[in-house]
């Protein structure tokens, strides 16, 4: 994982093009059911951009804890991403997809 800022020669590594989302999602930490909301700010087949709700953007401030591999939620679409963090800027990520898009498991129902 790389932390500060990105440099130009991220934008040129980057395999796939990315599609402007604005789309909220939940990033959810291995053995949890909810997590940290975020917006997707945009997205690729590879990773996306996302803006993690509640972290601070001043330098030297405490952001939101954020694990290293963790599921993203997309609810508007239905889907469900296994992520590894990429980068962190301030109130930003960047992640890598480690898993194909799949549908939200609904909650079990209680008797």
């Amino acid at each position: 994982m790389t932390t500060g800022s990105k440099d130009a020669t991220s934008a040129e590594a980057r395999r796939a093009t990315r599609k402007v989302m604005r789309t909220l999602g939940e990033i959810v930490p291995e053995g949890r059911d909810h997590g940290t909301g975020c917006t997707v700010l945009d997205m690729s087949a590879s990773g996306a951009r996302l803006k993690v709700e509640g972290a601070v953007r001043k330098p030297f401030a405490p952001t939101v804890a954020i694990p290293d591999t963790f599921r993203l939620l997309i609810a508007r679409d239905n889907i469900s991403i296994d992520c590894r963090l990429a980068w962190r800027d301030s109130d930003m990520i960047g992640v890598t997809f480690t898993s194909a898009f799949r549908p939200i498991k609904a909650p079990a129902k209680r008797a």
